[in-house]
């Protein structure tokens, strides 16, 4: 917060209240800011936890999917290379 909007804020706030003696006001002000820090810190935090957890779904996701593409090709390769042994298999069998 700037200058110009805390003394202004401060000015109003204190004939709102009635104060005549500022040595009560600061305090005051003190914890209005202690509240203020405490309710944005747990904003920020509440925010930073949603990111984190949209992030690790993603990261979830994506290993999902590579896992899903190894065994995919694993297969793939394994059925080629089983085919591949039959035909040798057969070719072999007819020289015998």
């Amino acid at each position: 917060m700037d200058l110009e909007v805390h003394l202004v804020c401060h000015n109003h706030l204190r004939q709102k209240m009635n104060l005549k003696s500022s040595s009560t006001f600061p305090s005051f002000i003190s914890t209005l800011t202690s509240r203020q820090w405490r309710v944005e810190r747990d904003l920020q935090i509440q925010r930073r936890e949603e990111i984190s957890q949209k992030k690790k779904q993603e990261t979830i996701e994506q290993a999902k999917l590579a896992i899903d593409d190894f065994y995919e090709n694993y297969n793939n390769q394994k059925e080629k290379a089983i085919a591949q042994t039959r035909l040798v298999s057969r070719k072999f069998s007819t020289f015998i």
